[in-house]
């Protein structure tokens, strides 16, 4: 499977990194190329733009800064993606932008999935994430990681951010 990650600063360069290390042929695009280089020692093919990424990968990851971001990339790159191509959206942005992002994949007519990644650079390296997943079931199992879980139809992956931070706070004050 070919997977394509936009955005490799610190959970990016976890997530290509626990992809090539389980076997997928990783291309990776960051707008500071410099970035993305130290993955090619890994295996990754780095590349200059986000739609040549894109070009011929089963599965799209982007882990970018903000929704202005995401929605600037996915503009620019959707038709370079295959017809079966699935594009997880796992860049931390809100419930407005996860809505926009939404609405322009649809208009781009690419199936997307959100994820929400819980952890940080460690969990991100080592491949121990906790993703929060939201939309059509069937994308879902085409891409899931084992530790993936579906939560929700559109829009909602974030408010399982909630339930984690709910936990986190029982557990702090029974301490």
């Amino acid at each position: 499977m070919k997977v394509a990650v936009l955005g490799t600063g610190i959970m990016g360069q976890g997530v290509a990194g626990t992809l090539l290390r389980e076997g997928f042929d990783v291309t990776v695009w960051n707008r500071t190329r410099s970035k993305a280089e130290p993955l090619a020692g890994a295996g990754a093919v780095v590349v200059d733009t986000a739609r040549q990424a894109v070009a011929g990968a089963d599965v799209v990851v982007t882990v970018l800064f903000d929704g202005d971001a995401v929605l600037e990339v996915l503009d620019y790159a959707a038709d370079a993606t295959g017809p079966d191509a699935v594009w997880v959206q796992a860049s931390t942005i809100g419930e407005a932008d996860t809505a926009r992002v939404v609405r322009t994949a649809d208009e781009h007519g690419l199936r997307l999935v959100e994820a929400m990644m819980l952890g940080t650079k460690k969990p991100a390296a080592t491949g121990k994430l906790v993703m929060l997943a939201a939309g059509d079931g069937a994308l879902l199992d085409a891409v899931r990681p084992e530790r993936t879980r579906h939560q929700a139809p559109w829009a909602t992956g974030r408010s399982g951010a909630c339930v984690v931070c709910c936990r986190n706070g029982v557990r702090e004050r029974s301490r």
